[in-house]
């Protein structure tokens, strides 16, 4: 199991030293740093439950399939983890909804699936809060477009550089799974949550990105777009205004 991985499921990690794990973790409070056998041993035997539940600390579990949320109670109960582990059953978008900001997003397995993709990495970009994992179905490619930016309306050729970011629809069923609508390439993947006011800090694996809060990029729907996000997600975007009644305009 992957680190993210554990710490997603309010497991206590044991781990090693490696450059950069305290930008993810903070040692001794969110991971335990074994230098010797004899520290995994020691802590694996005589650390007190209480201190392993609060190094695991709290997990929120969402899914709208409520078979899986069944699957993951089931799995948090064989491993004692009920107390600490909050199952909702939500769609990615009723995350516009509550106010919680959560320091870990592992945000896995979902993006492809949505049939309104960025309005859905949007949502979860707002609530991460140190780190998020992402993970997506991608095309096949490794080319990445350093400069995106195109200065006339006309000039549409780099559209189609094999490392300009984008998305490839998938209309009908793919692999089997009728819920598979998108596959972007490389370079569409690290553009999206750049847009999403993210900043990623690393690729462990093939269509595996660690995400960041930008503090220098933040998204345009938390500045000047805002009204766009909130129209979108069911929420009050208009300043209250008194309208004058047609009748009384002098349209002449």
């Amino acid at each position: 199991m992957r680190l993210f991985e554990a710490a997603g499921c309010a497991i206590p990690i044991i781990s090693d030293y490696w450059p950069g794990l305290e930008t993810f973790f903070k040692p001794d409070r969110e991971i335990l740093i074994a230098e010797t056998p004899e520290d995994t041993l020691r802590f694996v035997h005589d650390l007190p439950d209480s201190r392993r539940r609060e190094i695991g600390a709290r997990v929120t579990g969402i899914d709208v399939d409520p078979h899986y949320l069944r699957q993951a109670r089931w799995a948090a109960g064989r491993l004692g983890l009920e107390e600490q582990i909050e199952f909702r059953q939500m769609q990615v978008y009723d995350l516009a909804h509550i106010a919680e900001k959560f320091d870990l997003v592992l945000f896995m397995g979902v993006f492809y699936h949505l049939r309104y993709p960025l309005l859905g990495l949007d949502l979860v970009s707002q609530k991460v809060r140190r780190l998020m994992v992402f993970q997506t179905l991608s095309m096949p490619g490794e080319a990445v477009r350093e400069v995106t930016q195109v200065a006339h309306l006309n000039d549409r050729d780099a559209l189609l550089d094999p490392g300009w970011p984008k998305m490839a629809f998938l209309e009908h069923d793919f692999a089997g799974d009728h819920t598979n609508w998108w596959a972007p390439n490389r370079s569409g993947v690290e553009a999206m949550p750049r847009s999403s006011g993210m900043q990623i800090t690393g690729r462990p694996e093939n269509e595996i990105y660690l995400c960041t809060p930008d503090p220098e990029r933040p998204s345009c729907v938390s500045t000047w777009n805002t009204r766009e996000l909130l129209s979108a997600t069911g929420r009050t975007w208009q300043e209250p205004t008194e309208l004058t009644p047609y009748s009384a305009l002098d349209l002449e």
